[in-house]
C-alpha cells in the first residue's frame, strides 16, 4: 500500500515546492515557440531576471493569457520578444515587472492531458476523489486466504 501511495505524495509535495518558491506551470497553447515548445507543452516558470536569449512567460495587459516568447533583444531597461517560430518579433516592448518568469522546463504535450483537468477544477476534484476512494477500499479489503491443491492432484 505505501508505494503506492508514494506518487500521490510526490505529487503533492512537488506542488507545494512550486507554490512555495513562487514556480508556476503555464500550458502553452500555440504554435509560435515551436520546435522549442510546441502547442500543449507545460512549462516551468520560475522567478529570475532575464537575459537576451531565455525563454520568458509574460503578463499582457487587459487580463489576455500570459505569453510564452523568448527574449531577442533589450533597449531602454525593456525587452523584445518574439516567438521562435515566428518572423517577426512582437509588437512593443516588455517592461522588466511584467515578466512572470524565466522557463526552467519544457514538457512537450504534457498540456493535452493537464489542460482539460486544470479547466474544471470541481470535476478534477471528484475523479481524484473517486479514485483514492477506490484505492482504499480495495487495499483495506482482507485478503482470501491462498489455495491449495490435494497432494494428489500435484503428481499427475
Amino acid at each position: 500500500m505505501r508505494t503506492t501511495l508514494v506518487p500521490l505524495v510526490l505529487s503533492g509535495a512537488l506542488l507545494g515546492v512550486l507554490y512555495t518558491t513562487g514556480q508556476r506551470l503555464f500550458v502553452i497553447q500555440t504554435g509560435s515557440m515551436a520546435p522549442t515548445a510546441p502547442a500543449g507543452s507545460v512549462v516551468l516558470v520560475t522567478p529570475a531576471r532575464p537575459t537576451v536569449g531565455d525563454v520568458v512567460t509574460v503578463q499582457r495587459p487587459g487580463g489576455a493569457l500570459p505569453l510564452t516568447h523568448r527574449i531577442v533583444g533589450e533597449r531602454a531597461g525593456q525587452f523584445q520578444t518574439k516567438g521562435d517560430a515566428n518572423q517577426a518579433p512582437d509588437p512593443g516592448l516588455v517592461a522588466p515587472g511584467d515578466i512572470l518568469g524565466k522557463v526552467e522546463v519544457i514538457v512537450p504535450y504534457l498540456g493535452y492531458i493537464l489542460a482539460p483537468l486544470w479547466a474544471m477544477p470541481l470535476l478534477s476534484g471528484l475523479l481524484l476523489a473517486i479514485v483514492v476512494l477506490l484505492y482504499l477500499s480495495l487495499s483495506l479489503q482482507p485478503s482470501a486466504p491462498a489455495r491449495t491443491q490435494p497432494q494428489s492432484a500435484l503428481h499427475q
